[in-house]
């Protein structure tokens, strides 16, 4: 099996936008708490967002047919389940994509039958045409 890249996106829930974490370093503390450092300012204070104000979701592995990298918090469209959320979850093979779907066959992963159409922190409103 080949081995998934780390990736991460955090959804400012403040400013309500995506901050690409590839391109901000992450700092972590001890007790849990942390911060996004944004910029680097030593006149007027870095300027960061505290991770209390974020979400961060994680990379699949996964794309769906045009290339579009799959997180967890996505709305896909799969060819024959319908509309689900993208959720992290792990029962012996299977990948699940919501309540009541989940994918055992490696074939029904491929991008083929996967569209991204939204994620849940932009477009809620999506799950509600589930088939």
């Amino acid at each position: 099996m080949k081995q998934r890249e780390n990736k991460f996106h955090a959804w400012d829930k403040i400013n309500k936008k995506w901050i690409d974490l590839s391109k901000y370093p992450l700092v972590l503390f001890s007790d849990g708490s942390g911060y996004i450092l944004l910029e680097r300012d030593c006149h007027n204070g870095d300027k960061t967002i505290d991770l209390k104000d974020v979400i961060i979701v994680q990379f699949t592995g996964l794309t769906d047919k045009q290339g579009k990298e799959i997180y967890e918090g996505d709305i896909v469209k799969h060819k024959s389940e319908g509309i689900w959320e993208i959720k992290w979850g792990f029962v012996g093979c299977d990948y699940h994509g919501g309540v009541g779907f989940s994918i055992a066959d490696p074939d029904e992963l491929s991008p083929s039958y996967l569209e991204v159409i939204g994620n849940i922190y932009e477009n809620k409103d999506l799950l509600k045409e589930r088939k």
